[in-house]
This record gives C-alpha cells, structure tokens and sequence, in this order.
C-alpha cells in the first residue's frame, strides 16, 4: 500500500523476531523479515508487521510465509487497504499450489511434488479460510495444524487463542477461556525465554 511504501524500509530489532520457524526462503533477508514480521503481528503491532512482510516480499518474491502475513496483518475484511490484501491472498493461494518436477522424467519415484512444504502450505490453507470461509473454519484448520506439528510455537499459541472464550463484565472467565489461558500457560512455562509466549499470555489476561 502507497502509506507503507513511503515509510521505507524496516530496521530489524535483535530480540524481536527470534521466532523458532523455519521459513522456505534462500534469501536471508526474507527470512528476518517474516521472523520480525511474526513477532509484530502477534504483538497487535498490524502496521510494522505489514512493513517487514513487505520487505521480505522485496527480498524474495516467492516467500509464501511473507504473503500469509501480509493477509494476516490485514484480516478485518473491510480494512482499507484490502485490495493489496486480495492480491496478497491470490498470491499466497497460488505459491501454496505450485508443484515442481521431482527427479527426472521416467525416472523411478520421479513426478511432480509440492513446491513448499506441508506445514507453510497448511498454514496458507488456514488463513485463506479465516478470510473466506469464516473464522470458525480458520481456527478448526489451525487446531489440526498445532496437533500435527506440536514443536511449532507459532500454532500452538494461535490455537488456544483462536479457539478462546472470554470474560463476564465481572471479570470471570468462561470455561473456554479458562481452557485457552490455562493452555498458554503451560506453553509459556515450557518456554519462559520466548517473549512470544509471553506477549500471548499477557494478552488473554488483558481481555
């Protein structure tokens, strides 16, 4: 969007974005950018996310995490910039269904496979739904994400926090938020050095 292209470029904060995921990208710069840009979006910063998502986009056009951000940091359906979102999501839809040859032809075990791995591509699935299909659809597919890949913080933070309930005007959670907080939790306590943990507890706990 014209607003963010006239901000420049991001500078990349040590201590922000030390996410431990893996990002498909040969570029190092991208890579940074999508870490820091993960970092920002979980912490309600939308605007600085959507700059270092951009700034990878710089970097490595085909950074398919890097288009999942900028949807994401961009999900209110009518947010004013959501024709730079659809393009973003057209994009991420077709990185996410790009195949490549594997082997060569009439090789055994030779065929097409996916271009990026089963994670990044569920992960693109996941968002698609929570602007298309409806939020509900997103957070079942994000659920299923953080069952199959327990080891990757990022869905098995988002999966409670999507699926949570909220508080009376007493301040008294219902039995969903219970749930949800008591998982982050426990999250937080296996990782007490991951500020990405924490930021989500302090989160629910605002609300």
């Amino acid at each position: 969007a014209p607003p963010i292209k006239a901000m420049g470029k991001p500078k990349l904060w040590k201590g922000v974005g030390d996410l431990k995921i893996l990002v498909s990208s040969e570029n190092q710069a991208a890579e940074d950018h999508v870490k820091q840009g993960f970092a920002l979006l979980h912490a309600q910063w939308d605007i600085e996310a959507y700059r270092h998502f951009a700034a990878a986009l710089e970097a490595d056009d085909d950074c398919l995490l890097a288009y999942c951000g900028v949807v994401m940091s961009m999900l209110n359906p009518e947010h004013e910039w959501k024709s730079y979102r659809n393009i973003a999501l057209n994009r991420m839809v077709t990185l996410c269904e790009h195949q490549q040859m594997f082997g060569k032809e009439g090789d055994p075990g030779a065929g097409m496979i996916y271009t990026f791995p089963k994670n990044e591509r569920g992960f693109a699935i996941a968002i698609a739904q929570l602007l298309t299909e409806g939020y509900a659809k997103g957070t079942q597919s994000i659920i299923a994400l953080a069952d199959k890949y327990p080891n990757d913080i990022q869905f098995s933070l988002m999966a409670p926090f999507l699926s949570r309930g909220k508080y009376d005007i007493f301040g008294q959670p219902n039995e969903a938020q219970e749930v949800a907080v008591k998982r982050v939790k426990e999250i937080m306590n296996d990782n007490p050095d991951n500020p990405l943990t924490i930021n989500f507890y302090i989160m629910m706990l605002i609300e």
